[in-house]
């Protein structure tokens, strides 16, 4: 099934902040049959598209030196939808 559309309050996208990228890339491209395409972000950093049957289904990053040094585990962070930011916000 393939969603177009989000219904407002309910999940419509997953990121993976990682403490190891390539190994967090290399585990799910396998557990999911997942591929990918490596956007660049900055100088030595890139965000990670996962993709199944060509549509995106996920993302990962690399976390700060600063988050690893705070000790922040890695975390999948869940977006929800909403129909007006500024709505739902008041």
């Amino acid at each position: 099934m393939i969603v177009d559309k989000h219904k407002p309050g309910t999940f419509c996208w997953i990121e993976l902040g990682s403490n190891n990228q390539p190994e967090s890339k290399k585990f799910y491209t396998q557990l999911f049959d997942w591929t990918f395409e490596d956007v660049p972000m900055g100088p030595d950093s890139f965000y990670t598209m996962f993709q199944l049957d060509g549509k995106e289904v996920a993302a990962l990053y690399q976390m700060s030196p600063e988050q690893l040094s705070q000790g922040i585990p890695s975390h999948w962070m869940l977006y929800i939808s909403v129909e007006s930011v500024d709505d739902t916000v008041k």
